[in-house]
């Protein structure tokens, strides 16, 4: 799960829930110093926890924030959030409104990924087996996290309407939030314009005498999960009883 505020200034450390607590890449690993890492299946719990530390911090630093957050069955609000009014966007409407999915995802997913292909070139170079471990993935996801500009985050606000496209002042959005888990998304695949990237699908393909006409493009690669679901489904008489 990622959340960042509207203008881009205050990017919360991704949220990753794995199946394991302890791994054994974790011995010489704290993922903590990178995430917030939980290894459960109650994802309602691990909301409510997020949400509780995250009313905290607002309370601290003395802000008074709108969440906006996809409708799903496991996003139950803990009471009592002082700091922190919480608002589901509409379930049939997410992937309209939702920031997150209107291109933020999609940012994070590229450098995520071309992170994995530098790894799996480099092994290939090496002459040893491209496996990768969770800590990988974790380091990946706070570098990709990372790289996400302000100016992109912005823009895709503004894409979604939520935010006007004259509003430019960061006071009027600064305390506006959207968070998401990385599902689904479209939008702008800017690292992907980088030629080195394409060069790293080249040196792929020649290292497993790939075909071309068979070789996925980047933007193929970026998208391959695109349509899987990170919510549980719901029927259309819960979307009516919801509303």
């Amino acid at each position: 799960m990622v959340c960042s505020n509207a203008d881009g200034s205050d990017k919360l450390r991704p949220l990753i829930i794995g199946k394991v607590q302890n791994r054994r890449c974790f011995k010489l690993f704290n993922p903590r110093l990178y995430c917030d890492y939980y290894a459960s299946k109650k994802a309602n719990e691990i909301l409510q926890e997020f949400l509780i530390a995250f009313n905290k911090k607002m309370k601290r630093e003395n802000r008074n924030v709108l969440l906006l957050m996809d409708n799903a069955p496991s996003h139950i609000i803990p009471p009592n959030l002082t700091n922190v009014t919480c608002k589901f966007l509409p379930p049939t409407m997410t992937s309209h409104l939702q920031p997150m999915d209107a291109g933020i995802i999609n940012a994070y997913k590229a450098h995520y990924r071309r992170y994995v292909v530098c790894f799996v070139v480099d092994a290939i170079d090496s002459c040893r087996k491209p496996q990768i471990e969770i800590s990988d993935a974790i380091r990946w996801t706070k570098l990709s996290w990372d790289q996400v500009s302000a100016e992109t985050i912005k823009n895709c606000w503004r894409h979604t309407g939520i935010i006007p496209a004259e509003v430019s002042s960061v006071e009027s959005t600064a305390d506006v939030s959207s968070s998401s888990s990385t599902g689904s998304d479209v939008g702008d695949t800017g690292p992907l314009q980088n030629r080195d990237f394409g060069n790293l699908f080249e040196q792929l393909s020649q290292a497993f005498n790939i075909p071309a006409e068979m070789l996925m493009s980047p933007d193929e690669y970026i998208a391959i999960d695109s349509q899987l679901p990170t919510d549980e489904l719901i029927t259309d008489g819960e979307i009516i009883w919801r509303w």
